[in-house]
This record gives structure tokens, sequence and C-alpha cells, in this order.
């Protein structure tokens, strides 16, 4: 049973303590046998209380909102899945349009993360990330007017190319930190790979690789690092191959404001070997993870997002992108794909 504490304005969860030990009241009536008393011996219980902040959201993956939004923002995740959503609405500009034109696109990426403590040590994570870019609607050039000097548009939709990163490394508990406080220091490498499957309109017809790493720290009170991606084009599909040489880079940086709520930034900057150029947007907005109760004490959470971009560099000046509007909605899963390597319940928690 609970009570709320009035002078402390926390809620009090009780418990029951006998001569071999406590017990929460929760978990049912402990026999003596249990209790690890002889047979026939009445054991003796007095009550006791436990303090538990009066935010604490319980769940079945995190203790709270503040817990489950510094453990997803590890770009090797734990125990758990990340479906990333994030819907992008970009304004382009240049001397090739005689007005701003617009992109809007979905980025499915989901997060899926393997133990290897059994197999290399302790606190060491393999992760696999999986991009699928899709175009809603982009305004792309379709021809030329030679009166007006500047091109004509038309609308296409379909998908880009797919992208896939896969990273080995460590995430190491670290007691201390000046500026980011307690938490992890991540390190870990892998490679990148694209794959030619996009639209005729969104396809580079480039298979390519490349090395890949990401160093971060993950802290209670905020969050700092960096993921690095190459690819290089080592094939062509397609009756018009684009050189596909470039890499890419994701620094994010995150302030923790409590119960689940996150300030801060995390862009993506491109740069392309072929033509000598980069695009560097700026970042910043407002994270939230958010706990949905689903009934029988189980609760689902979901990281949403909202964050304004500004290129301060551009790829070029004849059509290139000027701003952008980025929404996120992410649900967080107890990572099925685990779980059944280690022959677990698809929807356990923390093994099994």
């Amino acid at each position: 049973m609970s009570a709320a504490d009035e002078t402390s304005g926390s809620a009090v969860s009780f418990g029951a303590v006998s001569d071999s030990g406590t017990f929460p009241i929760a978990s049912g009536v402990v026999l003596p046998e249990r209790a690890g008393l002889p047979e026939g011996t009445a054991p003796t219980w007095r009550m006791i209380s436990q303090t538990v902040p009066e935010d604490a959201e319980q769940g079945p993956l995190f203790a709270n909102a503040a817990e489950a939004a510094r453990k997803t923002s590890n770009p090797l995740g734990g125990d758990f899945m990340v479906l990333i959503n994030e819907w992008h609405y970009t304004s382009l500009e240049g001397s090739l349009s005689d007005g701003s034109r617009e992109t809007i696109s979905h980025i499915f990426q989901p997060v899926i993360p393997f133990s290897l403590e059994e197999t290399i040590g302790e606190d060491w994570i393999m992760v696999n990330r999986p991009t699928l870019p899709i175009i809603y609607s982009a305004e792309v050039p379709d021809g030329f007017d030679f009166g007006k000097g500047v091109a004509t548009f038309g609308n296409e939709s379909g998908v880009a190319d797919l992208q896939l990163f896969s990273l080995i490394g460590v995430s190491k508990p670290q007691e201390s930190n000046p500026l980011l406080g307690a938490g992890d220091l991540v390190l870990a490498g892998g490679f990148s790979l694209s794959f030619p499957t996009g639209s005729s309109a969104f396809t580079s017809n480039a298979w390519a690789a490349g090395p890949a790493g990401v160093a971060a720290y993950i802290g209670e009170k905020g969050v700092l690092g960096a993921l690095v991606q190459t690819q290089f084009q080592y094939a062509s599909s397609g009756p018009t191959p684009v050189d596909h040489n470039k890499m890419f880079v994701q620094p994010f940086y995150l302030w923790s404001l409590g119960g689940g709520w996150q300030v801060g930034g995390t862009p993506l900057w491109t740069f392309d070997f072929e033509t000598d150029e980069e695009e560097i947007p700026l970042g910043l907005g407002l994270q939230k993870v958010q706990m949905f109760d689903l009934g029988g004490g189980k609760k689902l959470p979901v990281r949403f997002g909202l964050e304004v971009r500004y290129f301060v560099d551009q790829m070029n000046s004849t059509l290139a992108n000027e701003w952008e509007i980025v929404f996120q909605m992410s649900p967080i899963l107890p990572n099925i794909f685990g779980n059944l390597l280690k022959g677990c319940p698809v929807m356990s928690v923390g093994g099994c």
C-alpha cells in the first residue's frame, strides 16, 4: 500500500521487516519457511517506509522519464530499441529558382543494439542502424525557362537510398564529470554502407562503404558527442551514376532540464569529396520523453522533439538547403531482436 507524506510532498512506499529480512507488502504474505524461520515460529514484524520522488514515473524499461531521456541519448542504445521517426520540412533557395522551394520528407531509423557482454566483456555493445528516407514531396528542376533565366520545377515523391551503419563499442560508466555529471563514456567504431535502392529521382546509383565511429559522453546533466560516417563509392548501377564519396558528421549536444526534457541540437553536416563542398546546418530545439500508461503497470516511453536548423554553409549557390524544421516521434520498446538471440521472451526487459 502507499500513502502521501504531507510534510515532504513525496510518495511513501511501505514495506515490512521480519527477523530475517525486508519484504514489500505488495509481494504477498511471507510464510515462516520463506522468511528463513523454523516452522511454527512467529516472526516479528515492524513497518518501515521508503521515500520515492513524487515525479518518479515507473515503467517497464526506465524508472522515470529523465532516465529514459538520458539512456536513449546513447548512440549505442541499451536493453531497448528506439524506432526513430523524423519528419523534415526543408526550404531551398538559389540562383536556379525565382523563389524558395520546399521538400517534405520522413526518415525512419530503427536503433537495434545487441549486448556483447558474453562474447567480449562487460559494457560492450553492437548497434545496427538502418536509415530509410521517404520523400513525400520535393520540388525538383525539370526544365529551364530561358526567358526568365531560371529552372522550371516539378513535384516528385519516392524513397532515397537505403543507408546502414553498424558499430561495436563500449559504454563505460563514469563516476563524475565536472560539466555533464556522472554518466557513460561511449567509444565505438564500425562501418557505414549506402545502397542504390532509391527512386529514380532520388538515387545516386552508387554502392558505397566506409569506416564509421562515435565518441560521446552521456551524463546526468547533459550529452555531448559526434557520430562520423564515411562512404566511398566502389560500384555503380543504373544509367546515370553519381560519384558518391562523402563524409557525414552528426554532432549532438543536449542539456537536461529535468522531467525528461532536453534542450540542444542534432544537426547533420555533409562533406562532399568530389565537389570539395560542405553543408553545415546549426540546430536548436527541445526534446521530451513522455511515458504513456498502457494499463497493467506497463508504460510506453516515446521521445518527442522539435528542432529548427539553419544552414550556415551550403553545397552550392544554384539551389541549396536554407533552413528546415524537424519533428521527431520515436517509440522506445524492449529489445526484441536481442531477446530472440538470448532465447528470452521477445518483450522481456533486461534479459531473462
